[in-house]
């Protein structure tokens, strides 16, 4: 497995800090946590708003394929905010809305895409009252 010496560097750092006594118990317990969010995401059921953030790399030509996947599942979509943040890198904010599942879906192919270097999915249950 290859990373970039930059997150590598960040994350002994945080070990150091944590007190690990080992790389690779930092690794089993952020793979742990990320198995743990994963699942948690795929309990929710029903209806949800939140925010999917994209970090990418506006160079590789990635944005024509976000726009893709935007025009897919329009019907969750509420709004878009585009903005640069360094030189290299773009952020793209979506307000979603609608069933977890498709919301999950939007997040998951994004996140698939080269040029992508992040994807965040936050969610807020709607209360159906």
């Amino acid at each position: 497995m290859s990373l970039p010496t930059k997150l590598l560097n960040k994350f002994d750092n945080m070990l150091g800090d944590r007190r690990y006594r080992s790389r690779s118990n930092g690794v089993q317990d952020a793979m742990k946590n990320y198995i743990e969010q994963y699942e948690s995401i795929n309990e929710i059921k029903g209806e949800e708003v939140g925010t999917i953030f994209i970090l990418y790399d506006h160079h590789s030509r990635v944005l024509e394929n976000i726009i893709c996947i935007q025009n897919e599942y329009h019907m969750y979509i509420n709004s878009v905010m585009h903005t640069h943040v360094t030189d290299n890198q773009s952020l793209e904010v979506i307000i979603v809305k609608g069933d977890i599942k498709y919301i999950t879906n939007i997040s998951d192919k994004l996140m698939g895409l080269n040029g992508v270097e992040e994807v965040k999915l936050t969610t807020i249950l709607i209360d159906s009252k």
